[in-house]
Order: structure tokens, then C-alpha cells, then sequence
């Protein structure tokens, strides 16, 4: 299998960080990948041109790191994946929905502030998904209480969402001085061997 993924994508961090978990992580060829080059492999793979892409060896491509997460939770191992039936399911995947609106708003943020030219950038915008973070975090802050633990991929996303804002966006949420309940729970999971091995340079 080969991983087409960003070091600085939370979306692929998942990925890599189940491949880590499970015991899998030597079976995959990674490959670090810039979706915004045009014409690259990436794009063999995938016609979004997103990270993460996992090409099996077959050379069928998954996507989309839901996707991704649970076919690597299917190979092997105790079940990183989300309750299968009943309200638990569907609980577990709004906290996943939560979770990946607070990556997409910050990554909304890092995009505004980093790649659009400096007469185009839009305060409001930043504002706005600012805003949607700082609700995101302190709705963790009640969630989090409910997690149980046994990792799973619900806690393996909020390391990343956490990790991501401190990373895309510290001016404008600072997570850790106004959630002491998240901050005791991340020091449990979001030191794991995992965690430590994908986290970028925050």
C-alpha cells in the first residue's frame, strides 16, 4: 500500500496515526505529496488532488480519511472504528462531524491568512471561522467527559483537531487556558507514542 499524504494535514495525521496504532505502519509506503502541484501523482490517484490517498495493491485509491481510517480499522487488531448500531453510532459520528468542522474551519483560516494575497483577505472570514472553532472547543469540553477509554478514532480526531488549532490558529483560540477539563484529558491521550510521532511543528 502507498500513502499519498502532507505532514501538516491533520486529515492525513489521522490516517497516520491508525497506521501507527494498529501495527501497520511498516506496510505502507509513504509518500509526502503537495496537493496544490499541479500535474503531480497525487493526482494519478486522486482527482481532487487531496491528502490523504491510500493506493492498495491492486491500485485501487481510497480517499477521504474517514474512508481511509476505516479500511485500515478493518485489517487487523482491536477496533479503532465507531460503535456499529444504535444511537452510540450515531453519537460517535456527530462527534466525528464536529470534530472535522473544526479541521476544515482552521484550515478555512490558515488559507485565508497564508495563500490568498494580502488585498483580498477577509477578516470577516476569519472571524466567522474563528468563531466556529472557539464553539467547537468548548462543546469538547462537555464531550470529551463521554469518550470513555478505549481509543478510538473519536479520540484520535480530537488530538488532531487540538493539535491543528494550536497550530493554524493560536492567536485567535487559546484552548488550553479556558478548557482545564480538555487539557487534563489531552495529556492522557494526546501523548501517546502515536501522537507524539505525527504531530507537526507546533
Amino acid at each position: 500500500m502507498q500513502l499519498h499524504y502532507s505532514d501538516l494535514s491533520p486529515f492525513a495525521r489521522k490516517v497516520r496515526i491508525v497506521l501507527l496504532e494498529k501495527g501497520l505502519d511498516s506496510q505502507v509506503e509513504k509518500v509526502e505529496v503537495s496537493p496544490y502541484e499541479p500535474g503531480g501523482q497525487l493526482l494519478l490517484a486522486n482527482p481532487l488532488s487531496k491528502v490523504p490517498t491510500l493506493v492498495l495493491d491492486d491500485g485501487t485509491a481510497l480517499y477521504d480519511s474517514s474512508v481511509i481510517c476505516d479500511y485500515l480499522d478493518s485489517l487487523t487488531g482491536a477496533p479503532l472504528g465507531i460503535p456499529n448500531v444504535g444511537m452510540p453510532h450515531y453519537v460517535a459520528r456527530r462527534r466525528l462531524a464536529l470534530l472535522d468542522g473544526i479541521l476544515e474551519a482552521c484550515f478555512n483560516i490558515s488559507c485565508e491568512r497564508n495563500r490568498r494575497p494580502e488585498s483580498e483577505r477577509s477578516a470577516n472570514w476569519v472571524s466567522h471561522w474563528g468563531e466556529a472553532v472557539a464553539r467547537g472547543v468548548d462543546a469538547l469540553e462537555t464531550e470529551h467527559r463521554l469518550f470513555g477509554e478505549t481509543l478510538s478514532l473519536v479520540h484520535i480526531s480530537t488530538v488532531c483537531a487540538l493539535d491543528y488549532v494550536s497550530f493554524r490558529a493560536p492567536d485567535l483560540i487559546d484552548w488550553r487556558s479556558h478548557h482545564s477539563g480538555l487539557c487534563g484529558w489531552y495529556e492522557e491521550f494526546g501523548e501517546r507514542e502515536a501522537m507524539r510521532a505525527t504531530r507537526p511543528g507546533i
